[in-house]
């Protein structure tokens, strides 16, 4: 039996309203953007960014033309997942929609998205759309049903109040690995991306908080002894103190700089090997994995013991 990694063409599209700030939507998306595209070698993966402005009737056009070509370009994969990021009204629950005469404007939901919607009409159907946006679209119950009126795949919404994008990534990475990469239902998926979401870290603060100058120090240590596996943006920074964090550490656990030379060719060589075979140990262990999604695939609906894999 063979196995194929995300079989089907896939696009990630962000509309995002304009004018918003870098680190409102644009670089969790990027996050998620970046994970996934690994996973398509053969390059059946696009990544669209679309800005929305439909406060006024010349921007309104402006953005029908811009999504109506970008839905053309991709209606050729099969599978699209869109992310909206824009701002919302905590008490009416509306969502914003762009600017008249420089100030920001909130609309009803229902109408917004259908204009919103409908020049990408030809990849809507049959998309999963994940809403960036705050919980009061969830919480008001007007807002809530216009959601659901123009809802025609799975529409992920989130209840937070005061929504913090950042926290969402790991719970959406989880999601998207086993829907689009494994090939789980959504229904499942999502109930194994919340426990994922809930498990929380996996070692004590006491180790987590050694990481950082941990990691400080191998990036000193490449620096000074091997620096040509350092990038040329790398290059250019000086090497990070990270004296303090070492403070109580007793001298049979510091290495001189005299003591390590430079690494050699055949020392490069072997860690290279070592990199290569770690690499294809993880790549077969995936592919048992796969190989196991398959034999159980009789079935629509997995349980979490099956998502476990």
């Amino acid at each position: 039996m063979t196995s194929q990694v995300a079989p089907h063409p896939t696009a990630l599209l962000h509309l995002h309203l304009e004018g918003l700030a870098q680190d409102i939507g644009h670089s969790q998306v990027a996050m998620l953007c970046s994970f996934l595209q690994a996973y398509f070698p053969q390059g059946d993966y696009n990544f669209s960014q679309l800005s929305f402005n439909l406060g006024t009737p010349e921007s309104m056009d402006a953005y029908d033309k811009a999504a109506s070509d970008l839905a053309n370009t991709l209606s050729a994969y099969s599978r699209v997942v869109l992310f909206l990021t824009t701002h919302s009204d905590e008490d009416r629950g509306d969502l914003f929609t762009g600017y008249i005469n420089k100030k920001p404007v909130a609309y009803k939901v229902l109408p917004f998205l259908q204009l919103l919607l409908k020049p990408l009409s030809k990849i809507i159907n049959g998309a999963d759309i994940i809403f960036y946006v705050c919980g009061s679209v969830v919480t008001n119950p007007q807002s809530c049903n216009g959601v659901k009126e123009v809802a025609q795949q799975s529409m992920l919404l989130f209840d937070a109040q005061h929504l913090q994008l950042a926290s969402t990534v790991p719970y959406l990475q989880s999601l998207l690995d086993n829907t689009i990469i494994q090939g789980f239902p959504i229904s499942s998926a999502a109930k194994v991306a919340l426990n994922d979401w809930y498990a929380g870290p996996k070692y004590v603060i006491q180790i987590q908080a050694q990481i950082p100058a941990a990691l400080c120090a191998i990036h000193n240590f490449i620096c000074i002894h091997n620096a040509d596996e350092v990038s040329d943006e790398d290059a250019n920074e000086d090497p990070v103190d990270i004296s303090e964090d070492l403070q109580g550490a007793g001298e049979s656990d510091t290495i001189a700089d005299s003591e390590v030379g430079t690494t050699d060719t055949a020392a490069l060589q072997a860690t290279h090997t070592l990199h290569d075979q770690i690499a294809e140990e993880m790549w077969e262990d995936y592919q048992e994995r796969i190989h196991m999604r398959d034999f159980k695939s009789g079935s629509d609906e997995y349980s979490s013991d099956d998502m476990s894999l």
